[in-house]
This record gives structure tokens, C-alpha cells and sequence, in this order.
């Protein structure tokens, strides 16, 4: 699902807010509060993430990303719970 809200009081709120959400795919990253959150609610969230970006792909969760501190991040919230997360690189003709 997609929530699109047009309304510029409330986009000035969340960009002086959430200054970091000024992003693009190469800025993309975990908020703090779910890197802290505990193992139930990691796995939630990365259930929801895998439900959203990711995909199997030789009998392996596979997610694709530009930015190097999301991938990082999946790497540790999957560490967090007890799992084995590993980063691969692809070259890319841009």
C-alpha cells in the first residue's frame, strides 16, 4: 500500500522533522528506533521489508540497494535475531 497525502504544512513539518528523509535510493536507511527495537519487533520489520523489496532467489532472501548504510543496517537487524546475513556486490552499468 501507498499513502500519498499533498500537503505542504505537513511535508515542511516532516522535512525540518526528519531531515535525513530528504533522500533518494542512495541515501536510503533504518531508522534509529528500529535498530534498537527489540528481536520480535526486528523481525517484524524485516518481514515488512523482505514483503516490500526483497525476494528469493536460489532458495536465499534477496534484497537489492544503492545504498551501502541500508545494507548494512538489514545485515545487523538480521545479525540482531540470530541470522546469517551476508552482502554481495553487482556491477552496474548506470
Amino acid at each position: 500500500y501507498r499513502l500519498h497525502v499533498s500537503n505542504k504544512h505537513l511535508f515542511l513539518l516532516f522535512q525540518d522533522l526528519f531531515d535525513r528523509y530528504k533522500c533518494n535510493s542512495h541515501t536510503k536507511h533504518v531508522p534509529d528506533f528500529i535498530l534498537q527495537a527489540s528481536p520480535e519487533n526486528i523481525k517484524h520489520f524485516l518481514r515488512g521489508y523482505y514483503n516490500a523489496d526483497g525476494h528469493e532467489s536460489k532458495h536465499k532472501m534477496r534484497f537489492t540497494t544503492v545504498s551501502r548504510e541500508l545494507a548494512d543496517q538489514i545485515r545487523f537487524l538480521y545479525w540482531r535475531v540470530g541470522l546469517c546475513a551476508n552482502i554481495g556486490y553487482d556491477k552496474r552499468v548506470e
